[in-house]
């Protein structure tokens, strides 16, 4: 249960604005009483105001509820309800409400300001709500109770609170709200509605059933003559199959044929072809007859040459073979030794590199020492470096890089010291940037409920079934009805019923014949004329369509071009709209999951940092222990001065120890002297008798008391030197010296580190929350660009229904005007009623006449009554579906309102960011100066790292220097270029004796010229 617990009220009415007046609820009554204008009702009014944002009557303007500026000679005045309640779930809320009124020459204009609402949980303050409107809204849902029973109940002011007097209308108004009867009259609204779209889907589907119904007929005759062509095509098949095979036996023969007749042909091209080769061969005997040369040897000498040439020949080939077979191994053996020469030249290379860096080295050892010494200032080492140079320069070197170390460290210390002053200042103005930052996310929260809000709306007005096509539909059956009703009214009027009876009774004798004729007559025309009475029904359906797809087509062409398609057509709006809904879904998805994503990002950097905080409040925590530690120790404000109050506590101690042993024993040998002076009357040191001396100023006496005096001034400066508290302190400051090295680590190293990490992390959490915001600004735009195309899915329905139903209706009109020009019929049915009743008014006497007559009058008016009611109905489906949309448009503008003000808070986040941006530049500022503190401390510290360096790298170098010195010694670098220079002469000598065997063989291959150019024939070259 909810509860009021206090309420602070500043400036309103005869609460004066200096300071606020404070009343405490307590349970289970609070009684207030005073004096007439003392401010009763102001807290009645004030209370009111607070949880419903409704102003007293007749105070909404003028600034009557606020207190009177003039009072205080002010042209401005602020005022102030603060209400502290607890919701319904037992959560402490304080909701705050704010108000102006500036004083004109002629006028006071009062101002609602931006209130809050914010709610106390687990210590901790979240603001709900900066927005009158959304206050006025969500503090009534917190207490659980309705605006109405605020405002006509509780707080009921006493001007108004005769209300259960008041008339019939206001009790019903006033009670509606209250008990909140509106959702149950909008629900029998609904349930209406529900049940007539139930009939309308359930007529459609008797028509679907009754096209099933046929389509299964039609599918039953389908079968059966499915059937008959599935045996006539087996039957045609068995026939194709005979066919096929004497088609094949035909093709065979025909192969056959074209086979034989092939072979002929090709035979026949041989025979060409033999001749052909026989003329060219006769050609080529009689040319090669005149370029022979004739021998003038006999066939044996021919042949006996012939013989001794091809055995010469096969000797230069097998000679020739062999020298292959030898030239090719010496090859081989030269390449070999070529390659081994190679890998050899390419060691000695290597090796001598060797001995040159190795050379190299020892040159660059020696001036690097010299060159060092000069760097860094040492003297000794200008002139020849032997190794015992080389051994003390590195030890002198290595003690000058620790000192630089111990400097290095010292400026550190100093520089850290600037940095964390620095950094309070900057902590500072971020935590400005981070409350506007809150600030900032308070409104984009707000923006989230308007967005989700703006979703219902549009889920409500998207299930609102009414448009305006609906409402041209009705319009129009509207307008025919009572057309046909004033054309009832004319009929009846001009029927002349009396003289058309007297008539039939005059031409009744004459049509007698005609009777049975008319009759047959009359009953075609009557069938004929229900198909005329369908088609007219029919077309003026088919017109109230077309209109109503007209109308809708008017309304929304503009909004379906720009969000759907530029040249939509009502034939695929449908498919066209259901794709670009698709289109704008993927992408809002597709945008939330990248959302999700730099949110998943912003969660993580959020609880690092926020890990990274509660570590910095655990060191800071440890870090204030230390300090009380070792400010209790050494009793000081400053712990920066422990290391010098130690050394000067170890100094006093060692100091007073000191002291007190002279003073005791100084003290011990006074007594023993005063001893001696009164019992031997003698001094100690001398050993003299003591005799009082006036020419001396001596007496014994004063002798005795100065010992005394010395004694007393001994033991008071003793006692004034305590060495118990002395080493007390000491003690304790020694016992506090590990807290002091803690907190030094704590506030020189480990905070600075983790404040680092916690900018660097802020900078990633504004990267972080840049981008989500861009992400939200995305979202937003394409969900806006979802929601406009969304809202156009009913009127995309009524579109493409009515364009369904003109094409349905087309083919029924076509369909019922061929069957009516088929039946053919001579004249009308007006027409061949009149003659009959002609004929039977003639036939029968006067009375039945009269009858037929009346009969029609009736008919008359009955037409007219059923076409009163039919219009009553329409009204009333009329004024139904103008609600509808009244109410549809009231969403649209409510969810415009809401857009209007997620625009607002988009302005103040934009203001949020500017606000943000001027502090930029003092953080810049900030920045800055830190930044130049640490370029500084940097600058000393790098020069101080560099000298560091310098000598860090000196003695690196020099130590680099002996090691590859001494490892080119201790693998035996010299040794192995002289064995390679051995093994490449070697080599050298192996090459140039292969070379000489190789020229040798080649020398061999060259075969003796034959004596003769001329090859020997055989005896037919004679002829």
């Amino acid at each position: 249960m909810s509860k009021i617990d206090r309420m602070m009220i500043q400036g309103i009415r005869s609460f004066g604005p200096e300071k606020g007046e404070t009343i405490v609820f307590t349970t289970p009554l609070t009684l207030i009483v005073g004096w007439n204008g003392s401010g009763k009702t102001t807290i009645i009014e004030s209370l009111r105001y607070a949880t419903t944002g409704d102003f007293p009557p007749n105070s909404k303007t003028g600034g009557a509820f606020i207190h009177d500026p003039k009072l205080r000679n002010e042209k401005e005045l602020l005022a102030q309800v603060k209400l502290s309640f607890r919701s319904t779930s037992g959560v402490r809320m304080v909701a705050t409400r704010n108000l102006q009124v500036t004083v004109k020459k002629n006028a006071r204009s009062q101002k609602t300001l931006e209130g809050s609402l914010l709610m106390l949980k687990d210590g901790e303050k979240h603001s709900i709500s900066t927005r009158v409107a959304e206050l006025d809204q969500i503090i009534p849902q917190y207490l659980g109770v309705s605006k109405a029973i605020l405002d006509n109940v509780i707080f009921c002011h006493q001007e108004e609170s005769l209300w259960p007097l008041g008339d019939a209308k206001t009790l019903k108004t006033k009670f509606d709200e209250i008990f909140e009867a509106l959702k149950y009259t909008k629900a029998i609204e609904n349930i209406k509605m529900i049940r007539k779209e139930r009939s309308n889907e359930l007529g459609q589907l008797k028509i679907i059933e009754a096209n099933a119904k046929e389509d299964k007929d039609r599918a039953g005759k389908s079968e059966k003559r499915q059937a008959a062509l599935f045996d006539e095509i087996e039957e045609l098949r068995g026939e194709y199959e005979k066919v096929d095979g004497e088609c094949t036996e035909a093709q065979q023969k025909a192969n056959e044929a074209y086979n034989h007749a092939a072979r002929f042909e090709q035979i026949v091209a041989q025979l060409n072809g033999k001749r052909i080769t026989f003329n060219a061969n006769k050609d080529s005997v009689d040319a090669l007859q005149d370029n022979l040369k004739q021998m003038a040897e006999s066939d044996n000498e021919l042949q006996e040459m012939l013989d001794q040439y091809e055995e010469r020949i096969a000797t230069y080939v097998t000679q020739q073979d062999e020298f292959r077979q030898q030239y090719g191994d010496l090859k081989d053996e030269l390449q070999q030794s070529r390659n081994s020469l190679g890998a050899k030249q390419g060691e000695i290379g290597k090796y001598e590199a060797q001995k040159e860096q190795h050379d190299r080295q020892l040159q660059q050892r020696e001036n690097l020492i010299k060159e060092t010494a000069k760097r860094h200032s040492i003297r000794g080492y200008d002139y020849e470096i032997t190794d015992k140079h080389i051994s003390d320069f590195q030890q002198v070197l290595g003690k000058m890089s620790r000192d630089q170390n111990k400097t290095l460290d010292r400026v550190r210390e100093d520089t850290q010291r600037e940095l964390r002053e620095a950094q309070n200042d900057l902590n500072q103005l971020n935590t400005r940037k981070s409350n506007l930052s809150q600030s900032k996310e308070s409104a984009r929260t707000a923006i989230t409920g308007n967005d989700k809000r703006i979703s219902d709306l549009q889920r409500s007005m998207n299930q609102i079934k009414a448009d305006e096509g609906n409402e041209a539909i009705l319009q129009d059956k509207k307008r025919e009805t009572e057309e046909r009703l004033g054309n009832a009214n004319s009929d009846t009027a001009s029927g002349r019923f009396d003289e058309r009876i007297q008539e039939a009774s005059e031409t009744v004798r004459t049509l007698e014949d005609k009777k049975e004729r008319l009759t047959a007559e009359l009953g075609d025309a009557t069938k004929q004329a229900r198909e005329s009475a369908s088609i007219d029904y029919t077309r003026n359906e088919l017109q109230g369509q077309q209109h109503s797809l007209e109308k809708m087509k008017k309304v929304h062409n503009k909004r379906i071009s720009q969000l759907v398609d530029s040249d939509w057509d009502p034939l695929t709006l449908e498919t066209t709209f259901q794709s670009v809904l698709s289109q704008k879904t993927s992408k809002v998805k597709e945008a939330t999951s990248r959302r999700d994503i730099a949110q998943t990002k912003l969660d993580n950097v959020n609880f690092q940092m926020s890990s990274l905080e509660s570590q910095v409040k655990k060191k800071r925590s440890e870090l204030q222990q230390y300090e009380q530690t070792v400010k209790g120790a050494i009793q000081k404000d400053d712990i920066s001065d422990f290391d010098e109050t130690l050394q000067q506590l170890e100094d006093d101690y060692d100091a007073t120890s000191t002291d007190k042993a002279k003073f005791e024993a100084q003290i011990e040998y006074m007594r023993q002297c005063l001893m001696t002076a009164e019992r031997d009357n003698t001094c100690r040191l001398c050993a003299r008798a003591l005799h009082d001396d006036r020419s001396q100023q001596f007496t014994t006496a004063g002798f005795i008391d100065k010992l005394n005096r010395i004694i007393e001034k001994a033991e008071i400066n003793m006692q004034g030197d305590n060495a118990e508290e002395l080493l007390a302190e000491l003690e304790a400051a020694r016992n506090a010296k590990p807290s002091y090295e803690l907190a030094i680590r704590l506030r020189d190293t480990e905070i600075p580190a983790l404040q680092k990490d916690l900018a660097k992390l802020s900078t990633e959490r504004d990267g972080a929350n840049k981008q989500l915001e861009d992400q939200d600004a995305v979202i937003h735009d394409l969900e806006v660009e979802r929601q406009d195309v969304e809202s156009l899915s009913r009127d995309v329905q009524t579109i493409v229904h009515n364009y369904n139903e003109i094409i349905k209706l087309e083919a029924q009109v076509k369909d019922l005007t061929q069957k009516q020009k088929t039946a053919g019929l001579s004249r009308g049915i007006d027409a061949v009623q009149a003659d009959l009743k002609k004929v039977t008014d003639e036939s029968r006497n006067a009375r039945n006449a009269l009858d037929q007559l009346t009969s029609e009058r009736d008919k008359s008016r009955n037409l007219i009554a059923t076409l009163e009611i039919r219009i009553r109905d329409i009204n009333v489906d009329l004024n139904n579906a103008q609600s509808k949309l009244k109410e549809k448009r009231a969403l649209a503008d409510r969810i415009e309102e809401l857009k209007t003000e997620n625009n607002k808070q988009r302005e103040t986040m934009r203001g949020f960011d500017k606000e943000v941006e001027s502090l930029v530049p003092e953080i810049e500022q900030t920045q800055y100066n830190y930044d130049e503190i640490n370029r500084r401390g940097n600058e000393k510290v790098q020069r101080a790292h560099d000298e560091a360096s310098k000598l860090s790298d000196s003695v690196r170098q020099l130590t680099q220097a002996d090691r590859e010195i001494n490892a080119y010694i201790d693998r035996g670098g010299p040794q192995q270029l002289a064995r390679t220079h051995r093994d490449i002469e070697n080599l050298q000598g192996e090459i140039a004796r292969i070379e000489s065997e190789m020229m040798e063989v080649t020398r061999k291959r060259q075969p003796p010229l034959p004596q003769s150019q001329t090859c020997p024939g055989d005896s037919s070259n004679r002829n």
